[in-house]
């Protein structure tokens, strides 16, 4: 089965979860599996909590 780039961006972020800010992990703050460094490269300055799905795959589309 082949994917496109939208089923596996929409696998991969259903994998990751909401969001998670654990002292333990260094990444810090993340939704959907993107870090907040991260999504503050890409120009998202809101809450983490508030990462929408459609950012977070639009990061991962230009990111990785």
């Amino acid at each position: 089965m082949r994917y496109n780039i939208d089923e596996w961006i929409d696998d991969l972020i259903a994998r990751e979860g909401g969001f998670v800010d654990h002292p333990a992990d260094k990444g810090g703050p993340t939704r959907w599996g993107i870090t907040q460094a991260v999504a503050r490269q890409h120009g998202y300055m809101g809450q983490m909590e508030n990462l929408p799905h459609s950012v977070a795959a639009l990061i991962y589309k230009k990111h990785y």
